[in-house]
């Protein structure tokens, strides 16, 4: 079942665009794209994410901007400021679990030191 999914570097491959434009791609157009299937980090989207990758790419090298693109895709997209906001949230959010980690991290080396203070 999941022989014709493909992750960004094959369809790099495929469609012979960087991975980083792929990327700016998805998260422009993000409702053309349906992962399919997630292995940690990776996601596989189906094999026709490759012609929506392309047509993407000749509207843009045709002169036409982000919504005239999604609208020849049959696609809404969403306002950039929503976009934007959603971005900032998600650093947000990626700092405070880097915080909560550290913290994690201080607290199982203050245990340790009382565990060894209190054993000696």
């Amino acid at each position: 079942m999941f022989k014709s999914l493909l992750d960004i570097e094959t369809l790099s491959v495929k469609t012979r665009l960087p991975i980083s434009t792929i990327r700016h791609y998805i998260s422009r157009f993000e409702e053309a794209f349906e992962v399919k299937k997630r292995e940690g980090r990776r996601q596989f989207y189906d094999v026709s994410a490759a012609k929506v990758l392309k047509k993407i790419r000749k509207g843009y090298e045709s002169g036409k901007n982000r919504q005239e693109i999604a609208k020849k895709l049959g696609v809404e997209v969403k306002n950039q400021a929503s976009s934007n906001k959603t971005s900032k949230a998600k650093e947000t959010l990626m700092s405070l679990n880097l915080q909560i980690q550290q913290s994690q991290y201080q607290l199982a080396e203050l245990s340790q030191q009382l565990e060894e203070a209190i054993l000696h």
